[in-house]
């Protein structure tokens, strides 16, 4: 089974990427694919600049689209030419489109997407 990530934005430019609500102190982490010249070079050492999200957000239960501002934790290399892997880490609570159906709980992976493909090694982004 492929997995394919939603398209969404960062910083107003096309991406591919997904972000995942949770309870507690960060709001939201994501996983983002975006092209080399969407971030700022003279950043991607100190890791420590902030990039505008549009797009889903995934709680577990449901998929609602919203936007919000993210740190960037870790920019990794992607095997697609000229793209990068950025992990982001939501800076204050994103501006969903509706309400969650269902209260967040706070445990170490319930509101993060499972992998059920076990037989077969995890796709690379």
């Amino acid at each position: 089974m492929d997995i394919t990530l939603p398209i969404v934005k960062v910083n107003g430019k096309s991406a591919r990427g997904q972000a995942h609500i949770q309870p507690g102190v960060n709001n939201w982490i994501g996983v983002c694919v975006v092209r080399n010249h969407l971030l700022p070079q003279h950043n991607l050492k100190d890791k420590g600049f902030t990039v505008e999200f549009e797009g889903p957000f995934n709680s577990g239960e449901e998929c609602i689209n919203g936007k919000g501002k993210a740190k960037v934790l870790h920019v990794s290399p992607s095997k697609q030419k000229n793209r990068v892997i950025i992990t982001i880490e939501g800076v204050g609570e994103p501006l969903l489109e509706k309400k969650l159906k269902k209260e967040l709980r706070f445990s170490y992976d319930e509101n993060l997407p499972v992998y059920l493909n076990s037989y077969k090694k995890r796709p690379e982004l």
